[in-house]
């Protein structure tokens, strides 16, 4: 049937723009501080 398939297929084609939407916005939101990015902030840059 391939049903597993079309539901995670459909699920990562919702979640990949929200979650690059999310850290696009989260990366505005840093760069608006006067101060420079801290590790932790990078960090999760870095793995989103």
């Amino acid at each position: 049937n391939g049903g597993f398939t079309k539901v995670w297929l459909s699920l990562k084609t919702v979640f990949f723009p929200s979650i690059i939407a999310i850290l696009v916005w989260f990366w505005q939101r840093i760069h608006m501080l006067e101060r420079k990015p801290v590790l932790l902030e990078k960090m999760l840059l870095s793995l989103g």
